[in-house]
């Protein structure tokens, strides 16, 4: 049985809670809400936790940027010591092919092991404020690039639809125009051949048309229609003969 009259540490605190968060299989963590809700029945008002969430998000994100500091400083300094290991086997190998008696390889060796202890060092004792601030604007810039390349590609992507939407209109209006002039063509035509059948038509349908000359006995004998036009001028000669035959002289 436990002590009501205890009193526990905030280490001691932390501790048990997460204990009890960590058995409870009920649900994964706690959301602000309940956290809230807790700190309520403890008298902490919603302010203070606000503030401690904000801390604990830049706690989070600087605990991101070191191990991104870390990462990249881990290859360097293997970058490093791959290198020396390299060169220094090349220099002490030219040191014994060129000048056996003088040692000269330890210096530029000694300048690299100089150079990989500072990075080690520096990886050990971890980033400072000014490098966790280029770490930021690296960050920062990588997320610009990004967004930038983003808006290309998408603009490129609205470009290219919009070209092929105005190249389908384009086909769509050329056969429409080409149907429409296709369509109006045949009706002129089928126009035109009914004209032509209608006057075709009409013309022999009408009677021949010659000069006409007032009736004689011969002319009431045959009807009209049945003269042509060398009937109607031999008609012609005769009366003008007659006439002429009939002028006094």
């Amino acid at each position: 049985m436990t002590d009501e009259a205890r009193r526990y540490s905030e280490a001691e605190v932390d501790s048990i809670l997460r204990r009890v968060i960590a058995r409870d299989d009920r649900a994964e963590g706690m959301s602000r809400a309940e956290i809230a809700d807790v700190l309520a029945q403890l008298g902490i008002g919603e302010g203070e936790l606000d503030d401690a969430i904000a801390e604990h998000d830049d706690d989070q994100r600087v605990e991101a940027e070191t191990a991104a500091w870390r990462v990249k400083q881990q290859a360097a300094l293997r970058k490093t010591a791959i290198s020396m290991g390299a060169f220094g086997a090349l220099f002490i190998v030219l040191n014994v092919l060129t000048s056996p008696g003088s040692w000269w390889f330890v210096w530029p060796l000694g300048a690299w092991a100089f150079a990989l202890a500072r990075q080690a060092l520096n990886l050990y004792q971890g980033p400072s404020e000014a490098q966790l601030a280029s770490v930021r604007a690296r960050e920062a810039r990588r997320a610009e690039r990004a967004s930038r390349k983003a808006e290309r590609a998408e603009r490129k992507a609205r470009k290219r639809a919009r070209q092929e939407a105005i190249g389908q209109a384009r086909e769509e209006l050329e056969e429409a125009v080409t149907a429409g002039v296709t369509g109006l063509l045949k009706g002129i035509q089928k126009g035109l051949r009914g004209a032509a059948g209608d006057d075709a038509v009409a013309a022999s349908a009408a009677p021949r048309r010659g000069v006409r000359i007032a009736p004689t006995a011969e002319r009431e004998a045959a009807p009209v229609e049945a003269l042509d036009v060398e009937d109607d001028l031999e008609v012609l000669r005769r009366r003008v003969a007659e006439k002429g035959a009939s002028r006094p002289k």
